[in-house]
């Protein structure tokens, strides 16, 4: 396991102060100085990325929307890997095997042909999906753009990676990835659209699970009426809702999502309920699993109805000790260009590369929000935004690697 020394951090943060955001590549090319006149390219690789449709068989529209760009500014190792990922590398100075891995995902689960067409309006880049997944992604595409102009080469190699999850929350594509390039990689951030300022002191883990009922027609009979599926559900989850995790109270269970019905006039025959339960305790996270599922089998029993619980996906909690470094350094960053930091607590795709032993962190890049009714990313954070990444990068493939037993 790589571990960082509080020397190494120490030495680390005296030395950002007048690093970022220097470059040590070749002579910058006219016009591609500043960070400030990407943001036009951004907007519009996410407004065109956010188009596209998602999600689909390996998101190969979006990849080669992806593939496309990265060769046009130069990257000619550019290109999809066999289970669709999008790998471009940047070469270090000088030979070096090690190398820092930014990734972002592609896929949208809540892509609508209407919806999904972005708009500006009143200083905000609105759209379903531009928040969660497009905004991410276009920027590392800029990102990539902003390196080849400036022709940047670090200590470090850089690996760029545009990944997907698949239907159920896992992340086969990125645990593909990284099974291959796990000993080379020594940090690593996923890029997430919004939560700029956050460091994420304590990592979660997250399991979640989907609940399906469904009454045939002519079906049980209970009181003189049909079992309606909003009853089941919503008892299921009161029950849920009222249980006491653990001693610490550090677990926790969401009620993500609860359908059924059609409205007036309609008895509901089918539903599903959607649940997630975090913890920063793998055993804790494990002991809540049993105990939802316990919990969901006995109310059904209960009240005589069919009900089919799948395990959608499981994410470990992170390990603060492996990613306090990468937390101090994305604290200094935010302190040199005056983004507030405050503590976050997340289950993301950065606990994929931390399970395989590698450093791994999420980088909040904008601020916005994302929800039922509207989803937006505020355009004056985007400049913000690439310059956090890229300080990111220089930060990480600068500081020289030191290991302890």
């Amino acid at each position: 396991m790589i571990r960082a020394t509080s020397g190494w951090i120490r030495t680390f943060l005296v030395s950002i102060r007048s690093r970022l955001p220097r470059s040590r590549g070749r002579k910058p090319r006219s016009g591609a100085a500043d960070p400030s006149h990407y943001v036009n390219r951004l907007i519009t690789d996410a407004l065109l990325l956010n188009e596209i449709p998602s999600p689909t068989e390996q998101e190969v529209s979006r990849a080669e929307f992806i593939v496309q760009r990265l060769v046009e500014f130069g990257y000619a190792d550019a290109g999809i890997d066999p289970v669709g990922n999008v790998v471009a590398t940047v070469p270090a100075a000088s030979a070096t095997g090690e190398y820092v891995l930014l990734f972002a995902d592609l896929r949208c689960d809540d892509y609508s042909p209407l919806e999904s067409i972005a708009r500006l309006e009143s200083g905000r880049m609105l759209g379903r999906g531009i928040a969660e997944t497009a905004t991410a992604a276009a920027l590392l595409v800029v990102l990539a753009e902003y390196i080849a102009a400036r022709e940047l080469q670090f200590d470090r190699n850089v690996v760029l990676l545009f990944t997907f999850h698949a239907e159920d929350g896992s992340a086969p594509a990125l645990e593909d990835f990284l099974r291959r390039w796990n000993d080379r990689i020594v940090f690593a951030a996923c890029l997430r659209g919004l939560g700029q300022g956050g460091l994420e002191v304590h990592p979660l883990g997250v399991c979640r699970l989907s609940v399906k009922t469904r009454r045939e027609s002519g079906g049980e009979e209970r009181g003189g009426k049909l079992l309606n599926a909003i009853s089941v559900l919503s008892a299921i989850a009161t029950r849920l809702d009222g249980v006491h995790w653990d001693t610490e109270n550090a677990t926790y269970l969401n009620i993500a999502r609860l359908e059924a019905g059609t409205g007036f006039g309609s008895f509901a025959s089918d539903g599903i309920l959607d649940l997630e339960v975090f913890s920063p305790n793998a055993a804790s996270l494990e002991m809540a699993r049993e105990l939802v599922l316990a919990t969901i089998h006995g109310t059904a029993e209960q009240m005589k109805a069919d009900v089919e619980v799948r395990v959608a996906s499981t994410v470990p909690p992170g390990n603060p000790e492996m990613t306090a470094p990468l937390v101090e350094i994305v604290r200094a960053v935010h302190d040199k260009l005056r983004i507030p930091s405050h503590p976050v607590s997340l289950p993301t795709y950065a606990a994929v590369p931390v399970s395989m032993g590698i450093p791994a962190i999420t980088l909040g890049l904008c601020r916005g929000t994302t929800g039922t009714e509207e989803e937006y990313v505020e355009l004056p954070s985007l400049e913000s935004g690439i310059r956090l990444a890229l300080g990111f990068i220089e930060a990480c493939a600068l500081v020289s690697r030191q290991e302890t037993p």
